[in-house]
């Protein structure tokens, strides 16, 4: 495979490359080969097409760009156009993988998938259900088949085929991430509730949250207001109380050190936003559920 290497160091991968190894000028392309022996080991990569690599047995990590992935089995992972990534495979691994140019993938996303692309990015790993898995092999030996031995409508069953895959994948996604709802209000809501749940021990304030989703504390409000009937604040600590009750009944640290640890710097406040939220204080929640 011809690969150049640019100024940065990393890798450009083309569909034409591997097309020309494959001597296959389908837009949609099938390989059982592991990632990092196809793509020159720990190199880091960039691609002009969209891998589509599903696990069923596997173990190591992906980077892309500098964010750190664990691979296990049964997971799906996503590689954009242009994203700078690197594979570290331990072992053997069992993979299918779909390589697919950006003019169809285009096409899936806009005729027939539920879910727009920046999902699919937002979310590039995604661990999948045994039922699930069982049924994505399946379409990956499928479409193995065709290219191992080409049908008349080849191209007519892999495109059906990928479709199907991505479907498997997108409700995959819709079951993982509870908070998906929130994108078709809007994109910008979805954005903040991730960003509750990776923050939140560091970080209650609305105007550092609206600085990272890059618009002003006002218009973060009018948008919480409007959509869930909450002021930002108010959505914050329901959030984070969710996760508080969890480790209220699953743990047995002190409460006044839980609450310091989601940020809360007076107990007192603590408990009185969790029992405007829960309708009970923190110690009454912990009494009635660890029965």
């Amino acid at each position: 495979m011809n690969m150049v290497e640019n100024t940065n160091n990393v890798l450009t991968v083309s569909l034409y490359d591997i097309q020309q190894k494959h001597k296959d000028s389908n837009d949609i392309l099938y390989s059982s080969i592991s990632p990092e022996k196809l793509y020159s080991g720990n190199q880091h990569l960039k691609l002009d097409f969209i891998s589509i690599i599903f696990f069923e047995t596997g173990f190591g990590t992906l980077r892309i760009n500098e964010k750190k992935y664990s691979i296990n089995a049964s997971q799906i992972h996503i590689i954009f156009p242009n994203s700078v990534h690197s594979w570290n495979i331990l072992g053997s691994s069992k993979v299918h993988q779909l390589i697919i140019s950006k003019r169809s993938f285009d096409n899936f996303i806009n005729g027939q998938l539920s879910l727009p692309k920046r999902i699919y990015k937002k979310y590039p790993v995604i661990s999948i259900s045994h039922p699930i898995g069982e049924l994505l092999r399946h379409e990956f030996m499928d479409i193995k088949t065709e290219f191992d031995a080409p049908s008349c409508v080849m191209n007519h069953i892999v495109n059906l085929k990928t479709k199907i895959i991505i479907d498997y994948i997108s409700q995959e996604i819709k079951t993982n991430f509870e908070d998906l709802s929130a994108y078709y209000l809007h994109p910008l809501l979805f954005e903040f509730l991730q960003l509750i749940k990776k923050e939140c021990r560091k970080n209650i304030m609305v105007g550092s949250y609206a600085k990272e989703l890059g618009i002003s504390p006002n218009y973060l409000n009018i948008l919480c207001r409007k959509h869930f009937n909450k002021t930002a604040i108010e959505v914050i600590h329901c959030k984070i109380i969710e996760m508080i009750k969890f480790q209220l009944i699953d743990s047995n640290d002190n409460i006044r050190d839980i609450a310091f640890d989601f940020g809360f710097k007076s107990h007192a406040y603590f408990s009185e936003i969790f029992k405007k939220n829960v309708g009970i204080t923190p110690r009454s929640f912990r009494e009635k559920y660890r029965k």
